[in-house]
């Protein structure tokens, strides 16, 4: 190799290390800041940091991780779930990967916790999901006693989960043969006041043409009226029975609730008509048995339509877990930015590791008490999931 040569390659090589070395520079001051922007609970600026660190190494980890961390503490565990899970697969360094995983499993565990009211089912995929992470830092890391005890954790909040998913399903289970009972019953209502109506026109008709005699007509209009009085009674009852399903801690139901009202709304005209009746006014009681027949029309369509369960809310004997008085229990606890080759010597360490669940059940009771949980008296379960 000439001496040309030679100098031409040094100059370049100088030249990419200078390169290499500004842009470490530049990232670990990037890191530096966004670890001193999250300690500061500024977390989006902190993440700002983190992108703009990621866009001179994409491929960092230890950045990943970090912005992980931002997206946890802001709920957003959709993004920390994708983040750390990258980080888990990509990274050489064991440590890093258990706190990736440890922390991967802390953020099913939290979309379990904001599924768990909406989708009981998604919220034990989530969680089940979070043990299997949970499982693999026991593998990594033996010795972390953290994560025994949210994988317990895990799996005694599932069995929570199952057994109201479970009541869930016979609660609904019920409430539709209710509605069906109802429905029935409701069908038949109108199918007797309809046929009253008609019997009454009749009568009205021929009393009009003179074929029944006068003690005829009042007796006919006397059994018409008594017809009319026991059918107002058959209503009343009905209503009363789905009134009383609504009380007696069955599964609450709007269609029932506005059916019933609909009902009652039947029984002026049923009581108007028989008076009417009975007193001859065939034409008045024939209007008044339409009107009747019109309301439980209504209330016979109201519990035809299709009542969206997802709309429904658990009643308290379904064991939503945020009604229960009972110890509470959670897995890991906030985690914290890494040092990492990349990171700032004098930012905060890193410490999720020695977090456990009940910090997070203990964060949710603070803060969203419509979404702490709960679970009853700690044990432990045998059955794995």
């Amino acid at each position: 190799m000439n001496v040309k040569k030679y100098k031409a390659l040094l100059t370049t090589s100088l030249v990419v290390l200078a390169s290499c070395g500004v842009r470490a520079e530049s990232v670990r001051k990037l890191v530096g800041q966004g670890n001193t922007l999250y300690a500061q609970q500024r977390f989006d600026q902190a993440t700002s940091k983190y992108d703009a660190a990621l866009k001179v190494q994409p491929e960092s980890p230890q950045v990943k991780y970090n912005k992980a961390n931002a997206a946890y503490r802001q709920r957003d565990f959709d993004s920390a779930i994708a983040l750390y899970a990258d980080t888990a697969s990509r990274s050489g360094d064991p440590e890093l990967a258990a706190k990736a995983k440890y922390n991967l499993g802390n953020s099913y565990f939290n979309r379990g916790l904001e599924r768990q009211s909406e989708s009981p089912e998604q919220a034990v995929e989530a969680i089940r999901r979070g043990i299997e992470q949970w499982r693999d830092v026991r593998d990594m890391q033996p010795g972390n006693e953290a994560a025994a005890r949210n994988i317990e954790v895990g799996r005694l909040l599932i069995k929570n989960l199952m057994e109201q998913i479970e009541k869930q399903k016979q609660q609904a289970q019920q409430q539709q043969q209710q509605q069906e009972q109802a429905k029935e019953q409701l069908e038949q209502l109108l199918q007797d006041q309809q046929d009253l109506a008609g019997e009454t026109e009749k009568n009205r008709k021929e009393q009009q043409e003179g074929r029944q005699s006068p003690e005829q007509a009042a007796q006919k209009n006397q059994e018409l009226a008594e017809k009319q009085s026991s059918l107002q009674e058959q209503t009343r009852q009905a209503m009363e029975q789905m009134q009383q399903q609504q009380e007696d801690g069955s599964p609450p139901s709007s269609q029932m609730q506005e059916a019933a009202e609909d009902l009652a709304k039947a029984l002026k005209p049923q009581q108007e008509a028989a008076e009417q009746l009975k007193e001859s006014q065939l034409s008045q009681a024939k209007e008044s048995q339409d009107n009747a027949a019109e309301q439980i029309q209504k209330a016979l369509e109201k519990m035809s339509q299709k009542e969206n369960a997802a709309e429904q809310e658990p009643s308290q004997e379904q064991g939503d877990p945020s009604q229960q008085q009972q110890e509470s229990t959670q897995p890991a606890g906030e985690p914290e930015p890494s040092e990492g080759e990349d990171g700032d010597p004098q930012a905060q360490k890193a410490d999720a590791a020695q977090a456990t669940v009940e910090d997070i059940l203990s964060k949710e009771e603070k803060d969203r008490m419509n979404r702490r949980v709960l679970i009853r008296g700690h044990q432990k379960v045998e059955r794995d999931w």
